[in-house]
């Protein structure tokens, strides 16, 4: 369910996911995971994927509200960075980033 190449579209998604998306789009891939998940507060949810990304729930509304890349994925951000990417070279390429 997750590609790991798909690039990286700021205020929309990355992997082929969507913010904002339903947590019921994903008990298919929940409930066959191992991975590791985390109850934050009584409202928030993250599910680890193998080590690519990590889905942030909120559980009064079921919403995808955050979708962090972890260190396996390999999408592009403007088809020029990557995740591990040194910051130097990454102002390089795109210098408003802080």
């Amino acid at each position: 369910m997750i590609d790991n190449n798909s690039p990286i579209v700021p205020w929309e998604g990355l992997g082929g996911v969507k913010l904002y998306s339903h947590i019921s789009q994903f008990y298919d891939l929940i409930a066959n995971m191992d991975e590791k998940s985390r109850l934050f507060t009584t409202f928030f949810i993250r599910y680890e994927i193998k080590e690519s990304v990590d889905l942030w729930f909120n559980l009064m509304n079921g919403k995808l509200f955050k979708i962090t890349a972890l260190k396996d994925y390999k999408g592009l951000l403007s088809n020029k960075i990557h995740i591990g990417m040194n910051i130097d070279e990454v102002l390089q390429v795109e210098p408003s980033f802080e």
